[in-house]
């Protein structure tokens, strides 16, 4: 059984989630048509970590999981508010921010 663990619910059931896909960077708004494009249908699909958003369906509570692709292993698991409001993402992050990490994050793991 795969578990999320999370801050404010503990260890959880995956099946009490609902995928709702990779967080990618938006194109500046001045992008051209192909990097549009890109943004909007192109997928790496690398075997590697990213991030993702992830719906607890009971609470009604969005997340951010990092999630190594390759292995399924969860790596970090944070509210997606905190997420996006910065403080959570470093250099080795997927690429995505250089800001400083979160204190506040869960420890996730698998079974």
């Amino acid at each position: 059984m795969k578990i999320i663990h999370t801050r404010e619910h503990g260890a959880r059931n995956i099946a009490e989630f609902v995928y709702g896909g990779v967080v990618l960077r938006e194109p500046a708004a001045d992008a051209g048509d192909a990097e549009w494009a890109d943004y909007l249908f192109i997928r790496e699909n690398k075997a590697a970590p990213c991030w993702e958003l992830w719906l607890h369906s009971p609470s009604g509570m969005w997340y951010a999981v990092l999630r190594d692709a390759g292995s399924d292993e969860f790596l970090r698991v944070v509210l997606a508010r905190e997420f996006f409001a910065g403080g959570v993402l470093t250099d080795d992050d997927a690429g995505l921010s250089s800001s400083s990490s979160s204190s506040q994050e869960s420890t996730p793991s698998q079974s």
